[in-house]
Protein backbone atom coordinates (compact mmCIF):
# COMPACT_ATOMS: atom_id res chain seq x y z
CA UNK A 1 0.00 0.00 0.00
CA UNK A 2 1.44 3.26 -1.23
CA UNK A 3 0.80 5.82 2.10
CA UNK A 4 -0.70 9.15 0.35
CA UNK A 5 1.35 12.03 0.84
CA UNK A 6 -0.73 14.96 2.39
CA UNK A 7 0.08 18.96 2.70
CA UNK A 8 -1.09 18.84 6.11
CA UNK A 9 -2.90 21.33 7.90
CA UNK A 10 -1.38 25.41 7.21
CA UNK A 11 -1.49 26.17 11.39
CA UNK A 12 -4.15 29.31 10.95
CA UNK A 13 -7.95 29.14 10.34
CA UNK A 14 -8.13 28.86 6.04
CA UNK A 15 -11.35 27.27 4.49
CA UNK A 16 -8.57 24.42 2.88
CA UNK A 17 -8.07 22.62 6.47
CA UNK A 18 -12.16 21.75 6.19
CA UNK A 19 -11.28 19.14 4.06
CA UNK A 20 -7.99 17.94 4.67
CA UNK A 21 -8.85 15.05 6.55
CA UNK A 22 -11.24 13.96 4.30
CA UNK A 23 -9.42 14.49 1.27
CA UNK A 24 -6.42 12.70 2.88
CA UNK A 25 -8.76 9.44 3.17
CA UNK A 26 -10.54 9.58 -0.38
CA UNK A 27 -7.18 9.76 -1.76
CA UNK A 28 -5.88 7.19 0.25
CA UNK A 29 -8.55 5.03 -1.05
CA UNK A 30 -7.74 6.06 -4.79
CA UNK A 31 -4.29 5.29 -4.38
CA UNK A 32 -4.81 2.13 -2.88
CA UNK A 33 -7.56 0.85 -5.59
CA UNK A 34 -4.97 1.30 -8.36
CA UNK A 35 -7.24 2.91 -10.90
CA UNK A 36 -5.57 6.52 -11.68
CA UNK A 37 -8.78 9.37 -12.23
CA UNK A 38 -9.82 10.23 -15.77
CA UNK A 39 -10.43 13.77 -14.46
CA UNK A 40 -10.21 15.74 -11.26
CA UNK A 41 -11.41 19.00 -10.84
CA UNK A 42 -9.78 21.04 -7.99
CA UNK A 43 -11.14 24.39 -6.59
CA UNK A 44 -12.87 26.31 -4.52
CA UNK A 45 -17.21 26.12 -4.01
CA UNK A 46 -17.68 26.66 -7.48
CA UNK A 47 -16.13 23.31 -8.19
CA UNK A 48 -17.18 21.53 -4.79
CA UNK A 49 -20.44 22.30 -6.04
CA UNK A 50 -20.36 21.18 -9.65
CA UNK A 51 -22.36 17.35 -9.14
CA UNK A 52 -19.94 16.03 -11.55
CA UNK A 53 -21.54 12.16 -11.48
CA UNK A 54 -24.77 13.84 -12.47
CA UNK A 55 -23.38 16.13 -14.77
CA UNK A 56 -21.52 13.53 -17.04
CA UNK A 57 -23.25 10.99 -15.96
CA UNK A 58 -22.86 9.07 -19.40
CA UNK A 59 -19.87 9.25 -19.83
CA UNK A 60 -18.50 6.17 -17.35
CA UNK A 61 -15.59 7.84 -16.26
CA UNK A 62 -13.69 8.38 -13.32
CA UNK A 63 -14.41 11.88 -12.00
CA UNK A 64 -12.55 13.07 -8.51
CA UNK A 65 -13.70 16.55 -7.09
CA UNK A 66 -11.19 18.50 -4.70
CA UNK A 67 -12.93 21.64 -4.61
CA UNK A 68 -13.03 23.39 -0.68
CA UNK A 69 -15.66 26.19 -0.37
CA UNK A 70 -13.90 29.21 0.44
CA UNK A 71 -10.31 27.88 -1.05
CA UNK A 72 -7.89 30.67 -1.78
CA UNK A 73 -5.15 29.98 -4.77
CA UNK A 74 -2.15 30.12 -2.08
CA UNK A 75 -3.55 26.77 -0.87
CA UNK A 76 -4.89 25.21 -3.96
CA UNK A 77 -1.26 26.02 -4.79
CA UNK A 78 0.27 24.16 -1.49
CA UNK A 79 -2.72 21.07 -1.77
CA UNK A 80 -2.13 20.42 -5.54
CA UNK A 81 0.29 17.74 -5.24
CA UNK A 82 -1.76 15.84 -3.03
CA UNK A 83 -4.81 16.31 -4.31
CA UNK A 84 -4.05 16.13 -8.18
CA UNK A 85 -0.32 15.09 -9.09
CA UNK A 86 0.04 12.15 -6.14
CA UNK A 87 -3.02 10.34 -8.72
CA UNK A 88 -2.05 10.56 -11.69
CA UNK A 89 -5.27 11.50 -13.58
CA UNK A 90 -5.44 11.89 -17.12
CA UNK A 91 -6.51 15.77 -16.97
CA UNK A 92 -6.94 17.88 -14.03
CA UNK A 93 -9.58 20.68 -14.33
CA UNK A 94 -8.15 24.13 -12.25
CA UNK A 95 -10.64 27.13 -11.31
CA UNK A 96 -10.08 29.01 -8.62
CA UNK A 97 -9.57 32.71 -7.61
CA UNK A 98 -12.18 34.12 -6.91
CA UNK A 99 -12.08 34.19 -3.52
CA UNK A 100 -8.64 35.84 -3.64
CA UNK A 101 -10.51 38.97 -4.37
CA UNK A 102 -12.11 39.48 -0.86
CA UNK A 103 -8.65 40.52 -0.24
CA UNK A 104 -9.52 43.54 -2.29
CA UNK A 105 -11.79 44.74 0.62
CA UNK A 106 -11.61 46.29 3.81
CA UNK A 107 -11.65 44.23 6.93
CA UNK A 108 -13.57 45.90 9.62
CA UNK A 109 -12.71 43.17 12.41
CA UNK A 110 -9.23 42.85 11.74
CA UNK A 111 -8.84 46.95 10.98
CA UNK A 112 -6.90 45.58 8.04
CA UNK A 113 -7.22 47.47 4.55
CA UNK A 114 -7.63 46.34 1.36
CA UNK A 115 -4.59 44.96 -1.14
CA UNK A 116 -4.10 46.99 -4.04
CA UNK A 117 -5.19 45.75 -7.34
CA UNK A 118 -2.08 45.51 -8.40
CA UNK A 119 -0.71 43.50 -5.84
CA UNK A 120 -3.04 41.00 -5.64
CA UNK A 121 -3.07 40.35 -9.16
CA UNK A 122 0.55 39.85 -9.26
CA UNK A 123 0.19 37.38 -6.34
CA UNK A 124 -2.68 35.05 -7.70
CA UNK A 125 -0.86 34.77 -11.10
CA UNK A 126 2.13 33.66 -8.89
CA UNK A 127 0.14 31.07 -7.40
CA UNK A 128 -1.14 29.53 -10.92
CA UNK A 129 2.73 29.84 -12.27
CA UNK A 130 3.97 27.56 -9.36
CA UNK A 131 0.66 24.90 -9.93
CA UNK A 132 1.85 25.36 -14.21
CA UNK A 133 5.47 24.77 -13.00
CA UNK A 134 4.41 21.52 -10.86
CA UNK A 135 2.46 20.04 -13.35
CA UNK A 136 5.19 20.20 -16.31
CA UNK A 137 7.32 18.25 -14.20
CA UNK A 138 4.54 15.10 -14.77
CA UNK A 139 2.37 13.94 -17.39
CA UNK A 140 -1.15 15.43 -15.94
CA UNK A 141 -2.72 17.61 -18.94
CA UNK A 142 -3.63 20.57 -17.26
CA UNK A 143 -6.68 22.85 -18.00
CA UNK A 144 -6.83 26.15 -16.18
CA UNK A 145 -10.28 27.57 -16.38
CA UNK A 146 -10.89 31.52 -16.13
CA UNK A 147 -12.37 32.89 -13.44
CA UNK A 148 -16.34 33.20 -13.80
CA UNK A 149 -17.72 36.38 -13.74
CA UNK A 150 -20.16 37.75 -10.98
CA UNK A 151 -23.50 39.82 -11.20
CA UNK A 152 -23.99 40.65 -7.35
CA UNK A 153 -22.31 43.74 -6.04
CA UNK A 154 -20.90 42.59 -2.80
CA UNK A 155 -18.91 45.34 -1.26
CA UNK A 156 -17.20 48.57 -1.70
CA UNK A 157 -14.65 47.43 -3.99
CA UNK A 158 -17.00 45.31 -6.79
CA UNK A 159 -14.99 48.03 -9.39
CA UNK A 160 -11.71 46.79 -8.48
CA UNK A 161 -13.06 42.93 -7.98
CA UNK A 162 -14.60 42.92 -11.97
CA UNK A 163 -11.00 44.36 -12.90
CA UNK A 164 -9.19 41.99 -10.83
CA UNK A 165 -11.10 39.04 -12.51
CA UNK A 166 -10.62 40.31 -16.14
CA UNK A 167 -6.80 40.85 -15.80
CA UNK A 168 -6.19 37.54 -13.93
CA UNK A 169 -8.16 35.95 -17.05
CA UNK A 170 -5.86 38.00 -19.72
CA UNK A 171 -2.82 36.59 -17.73
CA UNK A 172 -4.25 33.27 -17.68
CA UNK A 173 -4.96 33.17 -21.23
CA UNK A 174 -1.39 34.71 -22.26
CA UNK A 175 0.39 31.88 -19.73
CA UNK A 176 -1.64 29.17 -21.17
CA UNK A 177 -0.83 30.23 -25.01
CA UNK A 178 2.91 30.28 -24.07
CA UNK A 179 3.43 27.06 -22.54
CA UNK A 180 0.76 24.98 -25.14
CA UNK A 181 -1.73 24.50 -21.85
CA UNK A 182 -5.76 24.64 -22.80
CA UNK A 183 -7.78 27.43 -20.98
CA UNK A 184 -10.71 27.03 -20.74
CA UNK A 185 -12.63 30.27 -20.93
CA UNK A 186 -15.90 30.39 -19.05
CA UNK A 187 -15.50 34.00 -18.91
CA UNK A 188 -16.53 35.21 -22.08
CA UNK A 189 -19.59 33.17 -22.77
CA UNK A 190 -20.97 34.19 -19.38
CA UNK A 191 -20.74 38.18 -19.21
CA UNK A 192 -23.32 40.48 -19.45
CA UNK A 193 -22.64 42.36 -22.78
CA UNK A 194 -24.35 45.62 -22.32
CA UNK A 195 -22.26 45.80 -19.18
CA UNK A 196 -18.92 46.28 -21.15
CA UNK A 197 -17.71 49.80 -21.82
CA UNK A 198 -14.95 50.92 -23.37
CA UNK A 199 -13.69 52.57 -19.95
CA UNK A 200 -13.68 49.63 -17.82
CA UNK A 201 -12.04 45.93 -17.98
CA UNK A 202 -14.15 43.52 -16.29
CA UNK A 203 -18.08 42.76 -17.05
CA UNK A 204 -20.90 41.15 -14.87
CA UNK A 205 -22.13 38.18 -15.37
CA UNK A 206 -24.98 37.71 -17.47
CA UNK A 207 -28.47 37.84 -15.37
CA UNK A 208 -29.74 34.16 -14.82
CA UNK A 209 -26.86 32.05 -14.57
CA UNK A 210 -26.84 32.46 -11.22
CA UNK A 211 -28.65 31.42 -7.48
CA UNK A 212 -26.62 34.44 -5.49
CA UNK A 213 -24.74 36.43 -8.05
CA UNK A 214 -21.70 34.65 -7.58
CA UNK A 215 -22.16 30.40 -8.25
CA UNK A 216 -23.66 29.06 -10.90
CA UNK A 217 -27.22 27.67 -11.31
CA UNK A 218 -28.00 25.02 -13.84
CA UNK A 219 -28.24 26.83 -16.49
CA UNK A 220 -24.48 28.15 -15.79
CA UNK A 221 -23.14 24.91 -15.01
CA UNK A 222 -24.57 23.66 -18.12
CA UNK A 223 -22.41 26.25 -20.34
CA UNK A 224 -19.49 25.34 -18.44
CA UNK A 225 -20.11 22.07 -19.24
CA UNK A 226 -20.61 22.62 -23.19
CA UNK A 227 -17.22 24.71 -22.81
CA UNK A 228 -15.07 22.39 -21.24
CA UNK A 229 -16.26 19.74 -23.40
CA UNK A 230 -15.88 21.41 -26.36
CA UNK A 231 -11.83 22.84 -25.30
CA UNK A 232 -10.92 18.91 -24.04
CA UNK A 233 -11.77 17.71 -27.56
CA UNK A 234 -9.35 20.03 -29.22
CA UNK A 235 -6.79 18.22 -27.40
CA UNK A 236 -8.42 14.30 -27.79
CA UNK A 237 -10.08 14.38 -24.39
CA UNK A 238 -13.79 13.02 -24.02
CA UNK A 239 -15.63 14.00 -21.01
Amino acid sequence: MNQAISPGYFGKTVCADSRRGEFDWRNQLVLDSGKKPDFIFIGDSITQLWELPVCFESTGLRLVNRGISGDEMQYISKRFSADVLQLQPRCCVLLGGINDSWNLDYNPPLQRMGESLESLVARVTSYFDEIISLSEKTNVKLAICSILPVEKVYQGEDGKRLKYIHRVNQYLQRRCQEKGLLYVDYYTAMIDKDSVSEVSDGALMTPGLTHEGLHPNSKGYAIMKEILCQKLAEIGLQL
